[in-house]
């Protein structure tokens, strides 16, 4: 027989049969196929189950062994699944426990199924315990539980009682437990004995104790081992060893230590039993600590420059250094200073720099004198400690040393001298001014060591000056024309103003030391030229002016007519500020009546001076008369120059009768004269 899948057809023939109705006999139908499939399942088959033979054990003995049960079904898909249980033991000596459940064809299970021995009593068993097997059909043929033959697996063993009965040794658990070992400084030793006793009674019946130890994890160690130790604790010192089983960290590499060792335990029978060696459960020893490396100094301050200038306080700095460390497993570190080199003080120790810390404040160097400028230079040794204090409490190790180059410098500080203003005095609007020079001088005497002089001057608070140049840094005793400042002429007006300094003493390693100065004091005047000129203030005449040809006209009047009198003023017409203004006339005014017409000096922008012209029409004709101006105009600051002459003309016209014209002849001449005139006035200009 086979197991597998069956597929397979049937054929069924059909007829029709006409007996009893028709009377036609059979007709054959069409046949049909039935398809037929299955699958055969084989049942489980259990091996046969080998005897159990324990062999000679002590009384008192925890004896025991698993079966091995193998369902030997072909694994193939098509066999059922192996249930075994433990049914009824000959001899109630015989202990069982466990089961197994759908235990696959072809697989093995030697741990479920437990057979033992009762050893309380001495004696020989020889018996039997029965496994109950089934083949199951769960999760393959689904056909449910079918019971296979039981086994009856035998089981013997000797309990030997003979003579005399020997107990094992008794072991104590070991002490101390766990074994802290505390903080340890690297490359120390670290261990711990552990102390085990035999508490068998020392009656003469008890096995003595062997021990060893070992299997250390890592970070730990483990060595030592001891034998025979007789029974007897605590009554009998000699049944205690404290010396032979040690434990300890590794103390090569810093960090925190933990693991396990482990005491292997036998009783051993040799001059008591004579049973021989029989294990004892091990016991395990917890052991940690932890390791310090030594401080690890770090100076990180390796070169000190101080700078001060002359007078100053005494400038300091701080060292930085740091415990360098990867972890909190590192010694405390101490630093001190060695002696102070001449020019220098030094002040400050470390007590206790905890791992992986920087300290930039405690030690500190500085100058010991700021009275005379010059540079020293000198070096300080810091000696550096690993202390245990706080942490391993082992004494205090040197870890070496460092040396810090130290460079002082004094300097004197600049000294500007500077001038208090400048003064562009009086020019003219739309003059060309050249700019005025600003001298600096760096007054400080030449030192070993000396601040530069550097800086700027302005802006001016008035546009109408400006700052030009640039100061370059100058040595003590050097001075520079640089910094000119500037007068825009492009309107008039009396400009004062100021330019704040800002200049430093400087030097590269100190901050600019500012240098208090009064402002630089700005004037200028810029004066318009003053603007001589007629003009009509009342009385009769039409009055204009071209150029510089001014003209007081009286037209046509009445021989025989009333004086008539025109009122003019000359003076500077300039706006402020202006030069003042002086002049002088030429000419004479016959017929014409003159007043006023006196030299005048000094007259400022705005100012006037009253004229007056009269005239009594007492003969016929055109009369003309040309006065000249010569005016000079001039300033406080030393300008004084002639100006442009103005011409004054005044003409009337005598008639007659009212509406009488004069001849042609008459008039032509007149015209000529006026011409001639004119043009003399222009060759004296």
């Amino acid at each position: 027989m086979t197991w597998s899948t069956k597929v397979g057809t049937a054929t069924i023939a059909f007829q029709s049969d006409g007996q009893g109705t028709s009377g036609l006999g059979q007709t054959p139908l069409a046949p049909q196929i039935v398809n037929v499939s299955g699958n055969v399942f084989r049942l489980a088959a259990p091996n046969t189950i080998a005897a159990v033979n324990f062999g000679n054990v002590h009384v008192g003995d925890n004896v025991s062994q698993a079966l091995t049960i193998t369902n030997t079904a072909a694994n193939d898909g098509f066999s059922e699944k192996l249930n075994a249980a433990f049914g009824g033991t000959s001899d109630a000596r015989i202990t069982t426990s466990g089961s197994i459940s759908l235990l696959a064809p072809g697989a093995t299970n030697n741990s479920s199924m437990v057979v033992g021995l009762n050893t309380a009593n001495a004696g020989q068993v020889m018996g039997t315990a029965t496994v109950n097997l089934q083949s199951d059909g769960t999760g393959t043929s689904g056909l449910g539980v079918t019971d296979l033959a039981s086994q009856n697996v035998p089981v013997s063993g000797n309990i030997e009682a003979n003579g005399n009965v020997f107990r094992l040794a008794q072991p104590s658990q070991h002490t101390p437990e766990p074994v802290n070992l505390g903080n340890v400084r690297i490359g120390s030793v670290a261990q711990q004995a552990l102390t085990v006793s035999n508490l068998a009674p020392n009656d003469g019946f008890s096995e003595k104790l062997d021990a060893s130890i070992g299997g250390a994890t890592a970070g730990i160690t483990a060595a030592g081992s001891f034998s025979l130790l007789p029974p007897g604790a605590p009554g009998n010192p000699a049944a205690t060893d404290s010396t032979s089983l040690v434990v300890g960290i590794n103390t090569a590499t810093a960090g925190a230590k933990a693991g396990t060792a482990t005491i292997t335990l036998n009783s051993n029978g040799q001059g008591t039993s004579g049973l021989g060696i029989t294990p004892l459960p091990s016991q395990t020893v917890n052991v940690s600590g932890n390791v310090f490396r030594l401080a690890n100094p770090t100076l990180n301050t390796g070169a000190v420059t101080l700078a001060a200038r002359v007078g100053d306080p005494l400038p300091s700095q701080a060292l930085s250094v740091t415990n360098t460390s990867p972890d909190a497993f590192t010694e405390g570190l101490k630093a001190t200073f060695g002696a102070a080199p001449a020019g220098f003080t030094t002040a400050g120790s470390l007590p206790n720099l905890g791992a992986g810390l920087t300290d930039a404040a405690t030690l500190r160097v500085g100058l010991a004198s700021t009275a005379a400028p010059g540079t020293t230079n000198g070096q300080v040794t810091l000696n550096f400690t690993s202390t245990g204090a706080g942490t391993t409490g082992a004494p205090d190790q040197g870890v070496g040393s460092a040396n810090v180059a130290l460079t002082g410098k004094v300097f004197t500080p600049a000294q500007a001298q500077v001038p208090g203003s400048v003064d562009f005095g009086i020019v003219h609007k739309g003059d060309v001014v050249a700019p005025k020079g600003v001298p600096v001088t760096n007054s400080a005497p030449v030192t070993a060591l000396n601040d530069v002089l550097r800086g700027s001057l302005g802006p001016a608070s008035h546009p109408a000056f400006s700052v030009l140049g640039s100061l370059p840094d100058l040595g003590p005793g050097q001075s520079s024309g640089a910094l000119q400042v500037g007068l825009n002429t492009g309107s008039a007006g009396v400009f004062n103003a100021t330019a704040a300094w800002s200049l430093r003493s400087h030097n590269a390693d100190l901050p600019d030391l500012p240098i208090e100065l009064v402002p630089l004091s700005l004037t200028g005047t810029v004066n318009n030229f003053a603007d001589p000129a007629f003009r009509k203030s009342g009385g009769a005449g039409a009055f204009s002016r071209n150029g510089d040809l001014f003209l007081l006209e009286f037209g046509t009047l009445i021989l025989g007519g009333n004086e008539v009198q025109g009122l003019l003023e000359v003076g500077n017409a300039a706006t402020g500020p202006a030069d003042l203004l002086d002049g002088t006339f030429e000419g004479a005014g016959l017929p014409f009546l003159l007043a006023g017409f006196d030299p005048f000096a000094d007259l400022g922008a705005g100012a006037f001076l009253p004229l007056t012209v009269g005239f009594t029409p007492s003969a016929l004709g055109d009369v003309l008369v040309e006065l000249l101006l010569h005016p000079t105009g001039h300033n406080p600051g030393g300008f004084n120059a002639p100006l442009d002459d103005l011409t004054l003309r005044l003409h009337a016209h005598v008639i007659e009768q009212p509406e009488g014209v004069p001849a042609p002849g008459s008039l032509a001449l007149v015209v000529a004269g006026l011409l001639a005139a004119w043009a003399a006035g222009r060759r004296r200009r």
